[in-house]
């Protein structure tokens, strides 16, 4: 029989065997939440997030580190006390099942079970209703629970460290085979050389001429008129401006709207976003047009998507290259572990992730969407400079978008007023209310085009039908010198037609006269698509109805669809 000390103090090789699952599976544990789940993640979403592969890695590793360090420590710790008192080692194999069950069961539901999570949009998801899947999780935890007792019960120590070993070298491995997959098929490691908004010249405008885009996003058109139409004051605040409630988007979500009115540019799925849209902001006739005619360009979007050294890589004078000092490390970790754990935790602790949107781009110290931070902005710099020469303004904020978390004075609380989307709507007029005031306090108002607008309306993103229903944003415009009350207008708009309209303000039109060169009865064109998950498949519909006329869209389909390869 050993004695006393040899059981205590084995041999290193025996030591480091015994540990090697250990190592195994918190290796591969960590490898799949904090390496593996990033890298997929960006690879899925690479057009929607502002850093690249090499902004991102130092964050991912340290975050890597930060958790797999101290696991292997508790586990090794677990041993050595347990080997220190007991020759069993019964502590530090149950420690083992335990974290084999928990592993192979969180593999299982990051990357088996969540082909139906719901689309982060930015509504407070209800994870009551996803019964089902909380079934499934339950019996899989339960089953793999069951396999672990017996395996504590029936298969000797020297056996199990084996297996548990082979099945975190196992995973570990295709995950890494998967990564490495995913990376080439997304060019994972091409600089993006993007560019992003900082608030430079936000608070500069022209005494001259300036050409003014203020877009709040997610504003349906009925929802907006209804609410001005009941209020005298809000008549008021946009006296001067034309509404255009017969306005058609071109698509329901934000990603490609957004190039559509900058560029004209309509994309239909013949390449990779993220080269439609550079391509298309490089190939912007608008812009052409602002340069020719001498304007200061301005575009404040965290979510543009523009990469690339291209002709008009410092057209926009407030933006400056993307990189890695510019990402927030705390708000960057805080982000990856919400989309971790909306991954994978099992269905009944989802909600524990707190997460709503995809909001990855807000991990900047730049200009980020948020309404109360650009409306704080506007209120506690009332003072504009004179640029010196014609500025042109596109300022895109979260607007009406879910979640309905701000009311009317801006407050976020809710407890004076409902959190409603009525509600944030009429914030969204407090926030455009302060602009146009700041414009008019100095002197840049009557001089200035002003188009309040919006990229779609708000419907439920995990609705088909209710898609099309985003297909009539706000469309609101003032001309330079426009003086009336506020007024309604029934000429059809199409988002198609922007660059027209764009140059027929340029060219000093009032709004009331904008495209009425155009057929009034002529066919506009929306693109459908199931959510902005899913946008790689496209669906043309034509209208010669309203734009609020949903039945009559749906019959125009045209028997064009557009796939992305």
């Amino acid at each position: 029989m050993e004695n006393a000390k040899t059981i205590n103090k084995p041999k290193k090789h025996k030591t480091f065997k015994e540990l090697l699952p250990a190592i195994a599976l918190t290796f591969a544990l960590c490898f799949m939440l904090f390496i593996y789940e990033p890298i997929s993640m960006y690879c899925a979403n690479i057009n929607d997030i502002w850093f690249d592969f090499g902004m991102m890695t130092p964050p991912m590793l340290m975050m890597f580190v930060i958790f797999f360090v101290p696991a292997l420590a508790l586990f090794t710790g677990i041993y050595f006390i347990n080997r220190r008192f007991s020759e069993k080692l019964t502590v530090y194999s149950i420690s083992l099942t335990v974290l084999s069950v928990i592993f192979i069961a969180t593999y299982i539901q990051g990357n088996f079970l969540a082909n139906s999570l719901p689309a982060l949009g930015g509504g407070i998801i209800d994870w009551s209703l996803y019964t089902k899947e909380t079934v499934i999780t339950i019996a899989a935890w339960v089953c793999l629970a069951a396999v672990g007792v017996f395996c504590s019960l029936k298969i000797k120590f020297e056996l199990r460290t084996k297996i548990f070993t082979a099945i975190g070298i196992l995973i570990a491995a295709m995950l890494f085979v998967s990564t490495v997959t995913s990376m080439i098929q997304a060019s994972a490691l091409n600089p993006k050389n993007g560019i992003m908004a900082t608030h430079r010249n936000f608070e500069n405008i022209s005494r001259d001429k300036n050409f003014c885009i203020f877009l709040i996003d997610g504003t349906e058109a009925e929802a907006f008129g209804k609410l001005v139409e009941e209020n005298e004051e809000y008549k008021k605040t946009f006296e001067d401006f034309t509404f255009f409630p017969d306005t058609l988007g071109c698509y329901p979500c934000t990603r490609d709207t957004i190039p559509l009115i900058l560029s004209g540019h309509l994309n239909r799925n013949e390449k990779p976003f993220g080269q439609f849209s550079s391509e298309a902001m490089n190939d912007s006739p608008f812009f052409d047009e602002l340069t020719a005619r001498g304007y200061d360009i301005n575009i404040y979007d965290s979510d543009l998507v523009w990469y690339g050294n291209n002709k008009n890589y410092s057209i926009a004078n407030n933006d400056e290259n993307a990189d890695s000092t510019h990402i927030k490390l705390d708000y960057y970790i805080g982000e990856q572990m919400k989309f971790i754990g909306y991954k994978y935790l099992p269905y009944s602790m989802k909600h524990l992730s707190h997460i709503e949107d995809f909001t990855f781009n807000s991990v900047t110290d730049k200009f980020v969407w948020n309404d109360q931070d650009v409306y704080d902005r506007i209120i506690s710099n009332p003072n504009l400079e004179d640029n010196g020469k014609p500025m042109f303004q596109f300022i895109h904020t979260e607007g009406a978008h879910i979640p309905f978390d701000l009311d009317r004075d801006m407050v976020r609380d809710g407890t004076t007023y409902p959190n409603t989307y009525e509600e944030k709507i009429r914030g969204c007029i407090t926030m455009v209310k302060a602009y146009i005031d700041r414009l008019k306090a100095n002197g840049a108002y009557d001089n200035s085009v002003i188009i309040i607008m919006a990229d779609h309306g708000n419907t439920d993103l995990n609705s088909s039908d209710d898609m099309f229903r985003r297909a009539n944003p706000l469309f609101m415009v003032k001309g330079i010198n426009e003086d009336h009350p506020y007024q309604i207008s029934d000429t059809p708009v199409s988002y198609l037609e922007l660059m027209q309209l764009y140059n027929e303000l340029l060219d000093g039109k009032p709004a009331e006269e904008l495209l009425k060169s155009l057929d009034p009865d002529r066919p506009r064109t929306f693109i459908w698509y199931r959510n902005f998950n899913l946008e790689k498949h496209m669906v043309e519909y034509e209208t010669t109805s309203k734009a609020w006329d949903w039945e009559a869209l749906k019959e125009g389909y045209t028997g064009k669809e557009y796939t992305l390869d």
